[in-house]
């Protein structure tokens, strides 16, 4: 016996635009509690959230606005259509398939993702490739470093901008530390790098602030005195340091690293085999874990749990004139 329709409404968030869809007909999500993984014409259905569903079809974000297990009127419109619907008196299921890659930010639903209650300064960081929730750090249980590690072209630098850009957000200020011109940070004109200065004049930077600060410092192989960082360190608790090297400088305690606090986990991108995982605090991935490395995409780790993100993509702006 087949099963009832189950009727929704869903709303695209870049248009506004409705379109009622039979559920158990195309096999999005079928009834509540289905535990079956559905997709609409090839495109993956990603995940749904106390009655609301993202998925990305022509790169698109939709949300679940209505859901019913009858038929609505055909003769009335979609807004009419919704108010018939209503909300879902059960959470739908969770499901996800995949991220797709590479991930612009304006696709990755951060706008609907909301942070752990439990965590006193939390941070977006990527979305995790198993479920298709967001991946978020404590900034004060979890820093005050950050290490982002990975081979050259792993997308290092575009990481340090798509997290300061979920800081600038949340209301943070960012300091990104120019020393290095090899570094995409050091010419691109990004607002959400904030405030550039140099190594030696991050302390009067930061005394500028007086909210919680995350500190970008690219290519941190290359900063000529272990000590300035020193200033950031210090800053009561309130600065996050992000800082980007390759995996074998992150894991040694050499130059820089003899003088940061050892950090409590990281994000490594594009690992490239078992024994990466050193410069965050893992001793061996996963083979498949290494297995089809791409830039963007990699393992965070925190408290020495691990999974595997995919940081969304914000382009670089320089100044062409």
């Amino acid at each position: 016996m087949g099963r009832p329709p189950c009727w929704c409404v869903e709303r695209c968030c870049d248009t506004g635009d409705d379109v009622a869809v039979d559920t158990v007909r195309t096999r999005e999500v079928g009834q509540l509690g289905d535990p079956t993984l559905g997709e609409v014409d090839g495109a993956p259905f990603d995940h749904e959230v106390a009655g609301e569903a993202l998925r990305y079809a022509e790169r698109r974000v939709l949300r679940r606005v209505g859901e019913a297990e009858h038929e609505p009127p055909l003769d009335v419109g979609p807004e009419p259509m919704v108010h018939h619907l209503g909300k879902p008196a059960e959470r739908p299921p969770h499901r996800f398939a995949d991220v797709s890659w590479p991930l612009p930010r304006s696709q990755s639903g951060l706008e609907l993702a909301e942070a752990p209650p439990a965590y006193d300064a939390p941070l977006p960081i990527g979305l995790e490739l198993d479920s298709g929730d967001w991946a978020w750090l404590d900034a004060i249980e979890d820093g005050p470093v950050l290490p982002i590690a990975g081979p050259p072209k792993s997308g290092r630098s575009s990481a340090l901008l798509a997290i300061a850009g979920f800081a600038a957000d949340r209301g943070w200020d960012v300091i990104t530390v120019v020393h290095s011109r090899r570094s995409p940070l050091a010419a691109a004109e990004n607002d959400e790098l904030g405030c550039r200065c140099s190594a030696d004049e991050l302390g009067i930077a930061l005394d500028k602030t007086t909210g919680r600060v995350l500190v970008l410092v690219d290519d941190v192989q290359r900063l000529a005195d272990q000590d300035l960082l020193q200033p950031a360190i210090d800053a009561d608790g309130r600065a996050l340091i992000a800082i980007a090297a390759s995996a074998d400088f992150l894991s040694s305690r050499t130059g820089v690293m003899r003088t940061l606090p050892a950090a409590d986990g990281g994000l490594l991108l594009a690992p490239q085999g078992p024994l990466d995982g050193s410069a965050i605090g893992l001793r061996r991935l996963p083979d498949e874990w290494v297995a089809n490395p791409r830039p963007g995409r990699g393992i965070l780790a925190i408290a020495g749990e691990a999974r595997q993100v995919q940081v969304p993509i914000t382009d670089f702006r320089y100044d062409v004139a």
